[in-house]
This record gives C-alpha cells, structure tokens and sequence, in this order.
C-alpha cells in the first residue's frame, strides 16, 4: 500500500517568534511517521533565523513574502506550496510531538480528510482534543491548533478567509458549507501549544471583550451569508 504524502507547513513573520524555531526543527526530527517535506513562508525579518535552525535542506522549501502582517495571507501561501495530498500544521511556537502524524496514515485509509487529533498546553500539558460537530460549529469553534487536513480539502473553499478576527473558525463554517468534511478520530496527541506567546491567537482566547465582540459580529455575519 501506497502511503500518503505529508507536508509541515509553518509560516513566520512579525518580531520574537524566531527564538522558537530550534526547538520548532528539534521537535521536527523526533516524529515517529516520516514526511515528505517541510514547506515554510517567511519574511525578511525571520529568513535568516529560519536558514540558521535548519540542519538538512533535502526537504525544506522556503518562500520569503512580506504581506500585510495577516493570519491567512502567509498560510494560504504555505498551503499553497505545498505538493503533498495531507497537510500538517505547527505554528513557530508551538511544537509537534513524536506521534503527531501516526494516525494519517489510517485516515487516508479510511477515505477521511480531517484529522481530529489532541494537543497539550504549555506548562500544564493539560489535554484537548478536537471535536468536529456541525450542529455545534455556528456557536463554538472546537478545532483549535490546525488541524491535519488534505489539501483537496483545504482547497474546496479557498484557503482561510482573509480579513477575519477567527481566520480559522470562519473556515470551518466554510467547509461546513461543502458538506465535504470526513473527520477520523485520532488517538494520538500532535503538539504541545502555546495559546500565543505575543500576538493574539486567532481563535480568539486572549481576546479583549471588544475584539471578541468584533470577531464575533463578522462569524455571525458569516452564518447569514453562508445560510448554515
């Protein structure tokens, strides 16, 4: 059997993410399931921590861009780069563990393209696990830390929306939508993640009161359009 092809992607910009890359790489070198590359999109500001962490160029692609400092702008690019059939996130501060890509192997298997895994906060280890329930999804947003997914997947409704306070729950109110969404439940724990060490995550649990509230009127917007 014929297993799938895995791409890690990350995308870095902004100041005081780039300390974390060494451990970012070291955590990339104890995974149990191999890959078939690690796809990154930096800007000029991290390329040249990113080119002094990395220990083996035979996999690594690298693409220096400078957007506007957005969620969706430098991951749509990395995603798009990427040539494998199952994506794998791991933002700059966060870290895969060793088991992180065991089970794709059984999701592609089993004609699935959305890997419902767990992760471990910093400091507690405190346990999480994604849940993908659409009747649930227009009220909460339970898939935090990127997820695995296929690019077909991924591409179905264009990558993550841009302009949104939860890049990250508008696009799974998108791929609700499609009704195209195969989730496999993982046993296995993916990464250990940082809730955000300097900026805001996207989902919205550091959030201020009023940026919540700002993030929360574009996701109800979205509803309506989407009719969900």
């Amino acid at each position: 059997m014929n297993r799938p092809t895995i791409s890690i992607v990350l995308a870095i910009w902004g100041e005081g993410y780039s300390q974390f890359l060494p451990r970012w790489f070291e955590a990339v070198e104890t995974l149990e399931r191999d890959y078939d590359e690690i796809v990154i999109v930096s800007d000029e500001i991290n390329i040249n921590a990113v080119l002094t962490s990395i220990k083996d160029f035979s996999k690594v692609r690298i693409r220096v861009e400078n957007y506007e400092p957005e969620f969706a702008n430098y991951w749509n690019r990395a995603i798009d780069l990427a040539s494998s059939k199952w994506i794998a996130f791991c933002c700059a501060d966060d870290y895969l563990l060793p088991e992180a890509l065991n089970d794709i192997d059984a999701a592609d298997l089993a004609g699935c393209n959305l890997l419902l895994d767990h992760l471990l906060h910093k400091g507690s280890l405190q346990r999480q696990s994604a849940v993908w329930t659409e009747a649930e999804l227009n009220n909460a947003f339970r898939l935090m830390g990127g997820n695995s997914i296929t690019k077909s997947l991924w591409e179905s409704v264009g990558g993550f929306p841009y302009g949104f306070q939860f890049a990250d729950w508008g696009f799974a109110l998108r791929l609700k939508k499609t009704g195209l969404v195969k989730p496999f439940q993982a046993s296995t724990n993916r990464i250990v993640y940082d809730m955000g060490y300097d900026r805001l995550t996207m989902s919205g649990a550091t959030l201020p009161f009023e940026d919540r509230a700002k993030g929360q009127i574009q996701i109800n917007n979205l509803i309506k359009e989407l009719e969900l």
